[in-house]
């Protein structure tokens, strides 16, 4: 036999129900009978070999070596053994993989459901600031704890308070949480003091300060240190402030200051005048032009003393401005 016809058998070669088993052209059929399944096809045109997936009544043929060739388990993969060969292997451990190629993270890892989770359940974060860039590790349920902890609607800075922060203990790699009380707490420091309930600081000492809390709010309240006069009386020597609503005229009286007032201000105001000027005894009052008397004859005027010790233990008003105000 001649290479010619001995080609020609081979590649017209048939079963015993006259369908090809081995085939070739220029096109490759589809859809149509005669070709064995498991038929090969050679494509004389684009030199690639083709197999009959379908049947003799209807030829499906598939490229071998094609990916949809490979005969591969539901949500199996193909994977490289030990002896470099593809293997079809199913997916384990904390994943899931569907034939779609969608992954599923398995829930049970990162829940509270899980009383004991296995300790190789570990996340690991490269440090690349440290040197040989080491890595940090801690188990998926440390983790899941630390953010657990964020469990208040809304930040509250009490002792009883739920929130926390998640954060990785650097001298031992761990997952832990820290409270906005506990932070606070820390950060406060001598000096102040806060309230287990309400979160509310207080002061409690400051180094190197010696008022206290009574003298700051006397020094730093505005209302506390203003009194509104609108009659005849005793303008009060602690109050800074002394604002004088003049009817039809009346007489005030001041006392001397005590040890407490050296240093400080005293402003007398005539704020409004009706008709008669607004007179005050001077008989604690030094400095001024003249010492017997002050009228405030219209709005506006102000007399501007300060607290003075002018002999041991004996103090005085002394005149620092006068506005307007009539000495005699």
């Amino acid at each position: 036999m001649n290479k010619t016809n001995a080609w020609k058998k081979l590649t017209d070669a048939r079963d015993a129900d006259n369908n090809r088993i081995v085939s070739h052209g220029a096109s490759v059929p589809s859809a149509v009978a005669g070709y064995a399944k498991g038929c090969i096809f050679i494509d004389t045109t684009n030199g690639v070999l083709y197999h009959n997936e379908g049947s003799a009544t209807s030829c499906t043929f598939t490229a071998v070596g094609a990916v949809a060739d490979l005969p591969v388990a539901n949500t199996y993969m193909i994977v490289g053994n030990g002896s470099g060969v593809g293997a079809a292997v199913a997916i384990s451990g904390h994943i899931s993989i569907a034939n779609t190629g969608a992954v599923t993270l398995k829930t049970h890892n990162v829940t509270a459901a899980a009383a004991a989770p296995d300790v190789a359940d570990l996340l690991v974060i490269s440090d690349e600031s440290a040197s040989g860039d080491p890595t940090l590790a801690f188990t998926v349920q440390e983790l899941f704890n630390a953010m657990n902890g964020l469990t208040d609607a809304a930040p509250v800075i009490t002792a009883a308070a739920t929130d926390k922060i998640p954060l990785v203990d650097k001298t031992d790699n761990a997952a832990k949480t820290v409270t906005l009380f506990e932070i606070l707490t820390a950060a406060v420091g001598t000096g102040l003091a806060q309230d287990g309930t309400s979160g509310a600081l207080t002061v409690t000492g400051m180094v190197g300060l010696n008022a206290t809390a009574s003298e700051l709010n006397s020094a730093a309240d505005q209302s506390a240190n203003t009194e509104d006069i609108s009659g005849a009386g005793a303008l009060t020597p602690g109050t800074r402030v002394s604002q004088i609503a003049g009817g039809t005229g009346f007489a005030v009286t001041l006392a001397a200051p005590t040890a407490a007032e050296v240093g400080k201000l005293k402003i007398i105001t005539l704020e409004s005048i009706s008709s008669s000027a607004v007179t005050m005894a001077l008989t604690e009052v030094i400095g001024g032009t003249a010492g017997t008397s002050a009228s405030f004859d219209a709005a506006g005027e102000t007399l501007v003393l300060v607290g003075v010790e002018s002999a041991p233990a004996s103090f005085k008003w002394l005149v620092l401005k006068e506005h307007g105000v009539t000495l005699s």
